[in-house]
């Protein structure tokens, strides 16, 4: 398991990940929650194929500017609330991120400011039923496709763009 394996390393600036065996891992959740001064990360040779739960995976990651997701797999994963909530993050490509078995999303991007960018096209919402605060406080956000998003089971949808840039 990796889950809160670099948890609160605040003063963490850089870190290289290449040669991680990650195969077997079914859990991420807090991987790098609170690296307030990681700055980028490049994790596309992590297999996560088999991971669950990634919950709070990059929770404020304040100083996150890149972020390298491009062999994200999400074929198991069921859990991705605030994931990415109050990272410096600009972009996030989750173009490749395919999430059949997605049940808990709540406050993904919450407070993610300097997000302007988005590509969660492959994000299959059909289990999930709430999108609370999904994309709260993300100021910089001007455009978000959300055609592919089914909401047939969602039931709260409270605050999902408030404090945001979308008009």
């Amino acid at each position: 398991e990796m889950y809160s394996i670099f948890y609160n390393c605040s003063k963490l600036t850089s870190i290289n990940l290449s040669n991680w065996n990650t195969i077997e891992a079914t859990r991420m959740d807090s991987m790098f929650e609170r690296c307030s001064q990681l700055k980028s990360l490049d994790l596309s040779s992590f297999s996560t194929s088999n991971v669950q739960n990634m919950r709070n995976m990059f929770y404020s990651c304040s100083q996150l500017t890149s972020l390298n997701l491009s062999n994200f797999i999400g074929t198991k994963v069921t859990n991705v609330v605030s994931m990415f909530s109050n990272s410096g993050l600009k972009y996030i490509d989750l173009s490749n991120f395919e999430t059949p078995n997605l049940l808990e999303m709540r406050q993904m991007f919450s407070s993610c400011r300097e997000l302007t960018s988005l590509n969660i096209a492959k994000l299959n919402t059909r289990k999930v039923t709430s999108f609370y605060q999904l994309f709260y406080g993300c100021t910089s956000l001007s455009y978000l496709d959300l055609s592919n998003f089914d909401t047939s089971n969602v039931i709260n949808m409270e605050s999902m763009f408030h404090n945001s840039g979308l008009k």
